[in-house]
């Protein structure tokens, strides 16, 4: 999932949910490596555990990653993400992945490497996150921990006393910087992960909505999925998640959709999609969510998106 822009100002509650996750994660560094690659050249990079990559000069290409492939669905193909100069990806479900550069691009430098978790006891956080976190233009986002991915690189450079000590602790800062911009922005909730990972009759429910937002979801439904009673599931949902079940409905919906419209599928699909009727009454709920149509919307992102490659060049 790419980061997206800033989204409004996040409730109370929610970011006391962001301040005790984050206050609960511990990231260090299991292994970290400076990839150089020449034009037209790739590199398999192998190892468990939680990756990340984080890309100093040059353009690269991350193919063959999970990347959803309709709306209302969690199913996923392969696919390829373009990385520039600022960029930083996070794979939560680690594995081997592969990296090159284009014939006529100009080579690039990455900084990649393992992460091991502590954050009991939250040590199944990783499992609720997807498998491609991308924070687009980190660099420009977060100018100071922009900085500190520097100071990675510098360390690797030199084998000074103590590097892994100071690997360690810059890590630990950059990963949890990337995570809260991506809740700031309203890529997931923090709320909702801490409620999926204490309540297990929620946390069903939950997964149902997200695996598949566009069935038409009611609370009698949804209670069905949590094995639980109509008006005890209602209650327990607001209080818990800080909003009614129809509420967190539409804005899994509105989310996926935006997630959707930056991979240029088209509205109608989108629509469909989501359990929407007609294109109509999907732009009607998105106008309501973003202050503008899909399609007004997708070409704002690609303008700022546009301006933002510009300001780094």
């Amino acid at each position: 999932m790419r980061l997206p822009p800033p989204a409004a100002a996040i409730s109370t509650d929610e970011a006391a949910a962001i301040d005790e996750l984050l206050g609960r994660m511990r990231w260090s560094a299991g292994g970290i490596e400076r990839l150089q690659l020449m034009p037209g050249h790739s590199r398999r990079v192998r190892g468990a555990g939680v990756r990340f990559v984080y890309v100093v000069t040059g353009t690269a290409v991350l193919p063959g990653l999970p990347v959803e492939v309709a709306a209302g669905s969690t199913s996923t193909t392969t696919g390829d993400v373009r990385v520039q100069p600022g960029d930083f990806v996070l794979l939560p479900r680690g594995g081997a992945y592969e990296v090159r550069t284009e014939p006529a691009a100009s080579g690039a430098s990455l900084v990649t490497g393992t992460l091991t978790l502590a954050a009991a006891p939250f040590e199944r956080i990783t499992d609720l996150m997807p498998a491609v976190l991308f924070s687009c233009g980190f660099r420009l986002a977060e100018p100071a921990y922009g900085g500190l991915l520097g100071m990675i690189d510098a360390e690797l450079a030199r084998a000074r006393p103590g590097g892994p000590a100071v690997l360690d602790r810059l890590i630990d800062l950059v990963v949890s910087a990337a995570l809260r911009a991506w809740l700031e922005r309203g890529c997931a909730s923090a709320q909702t992960w801490l409620t999926q990972l204490r309540d297990p009759q929620l946390r069903r429910a939950l997964e149902a909505i997200h695996a598949e937002p566009g069935s038409p979801w009611t609370v009698t439904a949804l209670a069905r999925v949590a094995n639980a009673s109509r008006s005890q599931f209602a209650e327990r949902f607001r209080i818990s998640v800080g909003e009614s079940p129809a509420r967190y409905v539409t804005g899994v919906r509105m989310r996926r959709a935006e997630e959707l419209l930056l991979a240029d599928r088209p509205v109608s699909e989108i629509a469909f999609g989501l359990g929407y009727d007609s294109d109509e009454g999907f732009s009607r709920a998105f106008r309501r969510h973003s202050g503008s149509a899909p399609s007004d919307w997708r070409r704002s992102r690609r303008r700022a998106a546009s301006d933002a490659v510009l300001t780094s060049a």
